[in-house]
């Protein structure tokens, strides 16, 4: 039974992400039985896998941020019904900026807005017959 295209990607797919292959050992892989491709064909399925981890990365990410907003609208929804308007408030401004209506606000937490560099301290040491040293 010859083997497809798509097998061969689910193959090399599972050996990359659950068993930790790298391209190296994938090539490899491919270059020893049953397979015995040569380099060339070994490079364009290293290509295409790489084009469908992205694929498949890309899709989960905007899966994930749409159940996560989802969720959020779903318990604002709740605190609105409930009466808590002050939490229901904050759970709005957090689905928003995962929407992207606004840019988030960078606040320095650190320095209060001062600079971070320590001014420069000299200290005047004096010897034993009040000579200053240094």
């Amino acid at each position: 039974m010859a083997r497809t295209r798509q097998d061969i990607l689910d193959d090399l797919f599972n050996l990359k992400i659950k068993r930790g292959y790298t391209e190296y050992q994938l090539k490899e892989y491919l270059m020893s039985p049953p397979y015995n491709y040569s380099l060339r064909n070994v490079q364009l399925y290293l290509k295409l896998l790489r084009e469908h981890i992205l694929e498949v990365v890309k899709v989960d990410k905007e899966m994930a941020l749409l159940e996560t907003i989802e969720q959020l609208k779903r318990i604002w929804s709740s605190l609105i019904n409930q009466g808590d308007h002050r939490l229901a408030l904050e759970y709005k401004k957090e689905i928003s900026k995962l929407e992207g209506l606004y840019e988030t606000q960078k606040i320095d937490i650190t320095s209060n807005g001062q600079t971070i560099i320590p001014p420069v301290i000299n200290l005047i040491i004096k010897d034993n017959n009040n000579l200053i040293n240094g």
